[in-house]
């Protein structure tokens, strides 16, 4: 009965019928469409990633890592692949002296591979290459000259140069979201991404680790399976890290308490070659001190003890020859006032003890 009278409604009402039916139809294309999208544009943006070789998991260290961290993450079981790489956020001034949070990162890597929109690859060390205008940050055009300006630290301790150029954009997967990625400038958000050739960067360590773990191309990204692999990658991942961690920060210290006990026996070393050369130097002043006092001393010998010739001649009371036990060294006897050579006679002025018959 119900079926007869629902049909009998369908055929008086035929237009309406339809209509309905059209619109339930394509609202329901719609829905699917919508729902559809989602997968399709998160299975497009997975085969991206995985054209570029994005990174699954990135590290980072205050201290840094050395090539014996690089290793021991690579021998880690569930590691397919581990790149240490170097960046150095900044405050930098375009050529309108507008400031922008920076980060400057390695342009050669196998990891996070990039793709040039625009423009050409840098030719020396001072052309770099900005992010492009699709990305969370374009600020810098090809042409602009762009100045770090860092007031509390030297750039030079980080990198090569001041200036750079920009010769040309690029797209990176590691740049996709419209959400900001956080800057090591007192947390602040980075405002754009350069990137300048690898010789660019002074440190001797790297800043940060990328990895790819093994069997994660095999999964779509944003999956439930995808993050559990990744989950269980970090367990291990983690134990490596932690034992790792105390290894460059040791290292350093050895580095440098093994810099200063060098410079504080180099210091020791100078100090005593010095104070040797002091010591000589103080010996010959002595030696030619005593030289010319004993000189001296030797003119002046058998003496008594009195002003001499300093005020005035002395007097026959102030200088006594008589009675005299002491050697004289007879250097000096006297001043010849008058010399009769054809008599061989003189008149001399005694200055020191001599006697008749001394030769």
């Amino acid at each position: 009965m119900f079926n007869r009278d629902t049909f009998r409604l369908i055929k008086r009402t035929k237009k309406r019928f339809i209509t309905l039916f059209l619109m339930v139809m394509i609202g329901v294309a719609f829905m699917v469409g919508l729902m559809s999208t989602s997968s399709i544009m998160q299975r497009s943006v997975d085969v991206y990633f995985d054209q570029n070789n994005l990174m699954d998991i990135q590290i980072y260290s205050n201290y840094g890592f050395c090539e014996d961290d690089i290793e021991a993450f690579r021998n880690t079981r569930t590691v397919k692949d581990v790149v240490g790489s170097k960046f150095y956020d900044a405050y930098v001034l375009d050529e309108h002296d507008d400031l922008y949070v920076t980060r400057f990162e390695e342009i050669d890597t196998n990891i996070n591979q990039f793709e040039l929109i625009d423009g050409r690859m840098p030719e020396n060390e001072s052309e770099a290459i900005a992010l492009e205008i699709s990305s969370f940050g374009a600020y810098f055009k090809i042409g602009d000259m762009i100045s770090v300006s860092n007031e509390n630290v030297n750039p030079e301790d980080h990198l090569l140069h001041r200036q750079y150029k920009i010769v040309g954009t690029f797209k990176s997967p590691k740049y996709l979201s419209s959400t900001n990625e956080t800057s090591t400038l007192d947390n602040l958000s980075l405002d754009t991404v350069v990137m300048v050739g690898n010789e660019n960067f002074v440190s001797d360590y790297y800043t940060t680790v990328y990895l790819t773990v093994e069997g994660a191309d095999g999964y779509e990204a944003f999956t439930d399976e995808y993050q559990e692999l990744i989950d269980k990658s970090m367990i291990s991942i983690r134990k490596t890290k932690e034992k790792q961690e105390p290894y460059l920060k040791n290292t350093i210290i050895e580095e440098a308490t093994a810099k200063i006990n060098d410079g504080e026996a180099e210091l020791e070393t100078k100090k005593a070659e010095a104070m040797a050369e002091l010591d000589k130097a103080q010996k010959e002043l002595d030696d030619a001190y005593i030289k010319r006092a004993t000189k001296i001393l030797y003119r002046c010998c058998n003496r008594e003890v009195s002003s001499q010739f300093y005020d005035k001649i002395p007097g026959v009371n102030e200088q006594y020859y008589k009675e005299r036990k002491e050697d004289s060294n007879q250097d000096f006897l006297g001043i010849i006032i008058w010399y009769d050579e054809s008599n061989k006679q003189a008149i001399v002025e005694q200055r020191n003890y001599f006697k008749t018959g001394d030769k």
